[in-house]
């Protein structure tokens, strides 16, 4: 059970007009983020807690804690960890009523797809898993774990961690996310990471714990989640749970009014502006809140020209100008931020997909990702995308932003096995090996 209207400890969080975005945070020993986290080291999950967390977690997702593949069986184990930590923080509500957490998972409402025109801004429930999201444009900018609000005003929003890849990249998403949450809000957010690992003294995670008012909890009951896996009560046996957790709806929070079209755009304009005039970038104020800059489609001459001087791969497979014609149709230009590194996507002429490619070097690109369209507003704004880039501003832009520090593979695992299977990979294999028997030939 819980409850979902307005209550006393949203009441207090922001002022009845939406306005109250000034207030300071609060920064003692005494904080929610303290107490919340102190609390979450003493918790000790009941196999009943575990049973409610499973219900979490989509039928993919379940079948996966039991799959053969190392790397499979890990994410799902990592979003199982989560809805643990979701159940307790529950638990942990309904015995303080001055917190509240921001319902997820199951808890959330049903949600149709969200369309991508006109592509909404603010905080929302990803339709499929029920997880928190804040969208710009559209498309999924920031994930929070854990929202959590004391009735003093305090927010907390806390981080899952089952793992030590990418830890390198955990100090920059926590000091995004606590600005993009500050300027939402209005007050500086307290952070804690959870983690059934002892990595308190990993250089990364020290250096994001050093960021005002950041906690860690290490929940070691979780080192036998293989036990627990084993023991846990079936996903059919449900048990409902004895207490009222105080949950909120994402829907009933009030933030400011997030425009990330216009910040957007204001750092595109800032970048065309360095490339033409051969100077350094001077970006927006805004600019910290824009994670890709969409730069422009390549005329048909920068293509070429492209294909020409670098190696464009998908599976280590080098595209020529006539097999890219006959399996791609055109080719965007993006910018990340704030790394600055270089994406391509390709457009497959016989699907709607684009296949993102990245730098692995100051010469080549190879396949990372693809993007379908069910990526419904993302997919849309590369659609819709139509300034062209010509072969002079593409000559001034790998310079400008290829380097040791933006390049290198960066693929998750499963990619390639994935687009391995489908009809367009066929056609672009026998072309390859068409062209390559050709050239041997002649």
């Amino acid at each position: 059970m819980y409850h979902n209207e307005e209550s006393p400890v949203i009441s207090a969080f922001y002022s009845n007009n939406g306005e109250d975005y000034l207030a300071s945070s609060v920064e003692t020993k005494d904080s929610a983020g303290a107490l919340i986290a102190e609390e979450l080291k003493l918790l000790k999950p009941s196999q009943e807690t575990f049973a409610r967390a499973k219900k979490h977690l989509t039928k993919d997702k379940l079948n996966q804690l039991s799959s053969n593949e190392p790397w499979i069986r890990k994410i799902a184990v990592g979003k199982l960890y989560e809805a643990v930590i979701y159940e307790c923080l529950k638990e942990l509500t309904a015995r303080n009523p001055q917190y509240s957490l921001i319902a997820k998972g199951t808890d959330a409402p049903n949600c149709p797809e969200i369309e991508a025109h006109p592509c909404p801004d603010g905080i929302f429930y990803d339709a499929k898993t029920g997880d928190i999201v804040v969208r710009g444009k559209g498309q999924d900018i920031a994930e929070f774990d854990f929202l959590l609000f004391s009735e003093q005003g305090e927010l907390v929003f806390i981080e899952a961690k089952n793992t030590t890849i990418k830890l390198n990249e955990l100090p920059q998403t926590v000091a995004y996310k606590k600005q993009l949450l500050s300027y939402l809000f209005g007050r500086k957010p307290q952070f804690i990471l959870v983690s059934p690992l002892k990595i308190r003294n990993d250089p990364w995670v020290m250096r994001t714990l050093n960021m005002a008012d950041s906690y860690f909890t290490c929940t070691q009951w979780f080192e036998e989640i293989n036990c627990l896996l084993n023991q846990a009560p079936q996903t059919e046996h449900y048990y409902p749970s004895n207490y009222t957790a105080s949950l909120v709806q994402a829907s009933k929070l009030k933030t400011r009014e997030l425009n990330y079209l216009e910040a957007h755009n204001a750092c595109l304009k800032a970048i065309m502006n360095s490339l033409q005039e051969d100077t350094e970038i001077i970006w927006p104020s805004e600019a910290w809140l824009v994670k890709r800059v969409i730069v422009g489609q390549l005329s048909k001459v920068s293509v070429e020209k492209l294909l020409q001087e670098k190696a464009i791969l998908v599976d280590e497979k080098r595209l020529s100008l006539r097999v890219f014609n006959k399996v791609f149709g055109r080719i965007i230009l993006s910018l990340s931020l704030p790394e600055l590194r270089p994406a391509l996507y390709l457009k497959v002429k016989s699907e709607r997909t684009y296949l993102k490619l990245g730098p692995i070097n100051s010469s080549s690109f190879e396949f990372e990702r693809s993007i379908f369209s069910r990526r419904t507003a993302f997919f849309n704004w590369l659609e819709s995308t139509d300034r062209e880039i010509c072969p002079v501003l593409l000559n001034k832009f790998f310079p400008k932003f290829i380097n040791e520090k933006t390049s290198g593979l960066r693929r998750k695992s499963g990619e390639v096995e994935r687009i391995r299977k489908l009809p367009w990979y066929y056609m672009l294999s026998k072309s390859v090996e068409e062209e390559e028997s050709q050239q041997r030939k002649g």
